[in-house]
């Protein structure tokens, strides 16, 4: 159980350094912290579903592991949808959003 608070901690390190990265006006939102805890809760649920499969676990922990990947996509897409379909704090990062939701990407 050691890996779940770890992982939070090497999520809210890794949206610390991108709020540092000036160059990507999208990584200085207000919801980067929980759209990376959320995508960790996703991947992790996920991944360990996958596991699940393979290792013979109890119908409980499949549970939880389902619970977890649930909850984290469903989070992450209301994120998506916040940060992508909301007022951006610069017109660098409204371009960016513009671009990713209408653009070529």
């Amino acid at each position: 159980m050691a890996a779940v608070p770890l992982a939070a901690l090497a999520a809210g390190y890794t949206a610390f350094l991108f709020g540092q990265a000036e160059g990507r006006d999208l990584w200085q939102s207000p919801t980067l912290l929980w759209d990376l805890l959320a995508q960790a809760m996703m991947a992790g649920g996920g991944a360990l579903l996958i596991v699940a499969q393979f290792a013979g676990l109890e119908p409980d922990a499949v549970g939880v592991f389902a619970g977890a990947f649930v909850v984290g996509t469903v989070a992450h897409l209301v994120l998506l949808a916040v940060e992508f379909g909301g007022r951006h704090a610069s017109a660098g990062a409204a371009v960016a959003a513009r671009v990713a939701v209408r653009g070529r990407y």
